[in-house]
């Protein structure tokens, strides 16, 4: 498969939504109590900004027919002056889709990998997630990409 890993732009916004419908309902299926079920999980404004913000990459990864295959968004964090924690950089991976039909082909590697890249060129001193815990098939994806458990956030629902 011929792929393409690109910078987002506005009028990638259409094809994004429905990937990441595909996501939001996995979440909603699994944590009704958590999320809404909506059809706009991935608000216009809110992509636009962080198109224009510098501390946001969006980048999707095109198939050889130039459809959207997936999608990462991450944010570059930086610890500066804290009291406790050392300064450092950090790319905070938001979202990350592949498109259902798409799955299993290296797609999402190959998005996981680009934020790396960038990580490296800016010196960062780590990529950083957040995963759910009933979402057992991403958990094995980043753990075969050498992820590790950093914390455990824990909840008691009443």
């Amino acid at each position: 498969m011929g792929l393409k890993i690109r910078e987002a732009i506005i009028s990638d916004y259409e094809n994004l939504l429905l990937l990441v419908k595909e996501v939001h309902e996995i979440h909603y299926k699994a944590r009704p109590d958590y999320y809404k079920d909506t059809d706009i999980p991935l608000d216009k404004e809110d992509f636009i900004n962080k198109l224009s913000h510098t501390e946001y990459k969006i980048m999707v990864a095109e198939n050889e027919n130039d459809e959207i295959a997936g999608y990462i968004i991450y944010k570059i964090k930086k610890i500066e002056e804290h009291p406790l924690l050392v300064d450092r950089v950090v790319v905070y991976i938001e979202d990350l889709c592949v498109a259902g039909r798409f799955k299993r082909k290296g797609i999402g590697k190959k998005l996981l990998e680009s934020a790396i890249e960038y990580g490296k060129e800016i010196n960062a001193s780590s990529i950083e997630l957040t995963v759910w815990a009933f979402n057992e098939e991403a958990i094995k994806f980043y753990e075969s990409l050498s992820f590790k458990p950093q914390s455990i956030k824990m909840e008691m629902i009443l």
